[in-house]
Parts: C-alpha cells; structure tokens; sequence
C-alpha cells in the first residue's frame, strides 16, 4: 500500500468513525427527548412502574412507550396517566384484546 492508499483509508476511517459519533448523539437526543415527552404524560408513579419493566422486560417498556406516544400524546391529553390507568393499559396489552384496546384509546383521550 502506498502513501496515497493509506492516507485515503485513514481519512476514510476518521470520517466513519466521525458519522458513528454524530449518529451516537442524534439518537441519544432523541432518547432524551422521548423521556421528557413521557414525563409530561406520565405520573411519577407510572414513570417508575414503566423503567421497572424496562429493566425486566425492554421490549415490552418499549411497546407500551410507542403506544403512548402515538395515541396518548398525539390526541392531546390534558391530564397524566396515573400508574392504574398504565397498569390497566399493560393488562389490555399483554392480554391482547384490540377492542379493549381501541376502548383505552376513547378513555384516556376523553379525560
């Protein structure tokens, strides 16, 4: 390998590992502001019952976050949701029925 070869593969290198840092601090931006949304939706209560189950159950903590961000949030919700309201919500979830589902939708849109 040449000199030329070489200092194009270490420029090509640096720049990598320069998108992978940007990348890095776009996407914890993004987590960070995930959890302030979820703050203003969730009681502290609630917040704790959710990072309890991330620790345990990622994927999970993670369904339920998405759901909240997509329906809560995006109707509007005016008040938080207290820790029965998200375990109910957990309930509905893991048991799978959508038209209970669908019902939580109405519930916490409304209140």
């Amino acid at each position: 390998m040449d000199g030329m070869d070489f200092n194009a593969a270490a420029q090509n290198a640096q720049a990598t590992a320069q998108n992978k840092q940007e990348e890095e601090a776009k996407r914890e931006s993004l987590m960070e502001a995930r959890r302030m949304t979820l703050r203003t939706l969730l009681t502290v209560e609630a917040q704790e019952r959710l990072n309890r189950i991330a620790i345990v159950k990622p994927d999970k903590a993670l369904k339920i976050e998405n759901y909240l961000l997509q329906t809560v949030f995006a109707a509007g919700r005016r008040n938080k949701m207290d820790d029965s309201e998200l375990k109910h919500l957990i309930e509905v979830m893991s048991g799978g029925n959508t038209s209970t589902i669908s019902n939580i939708k109405v519930c916490c849109i409304i209140r």
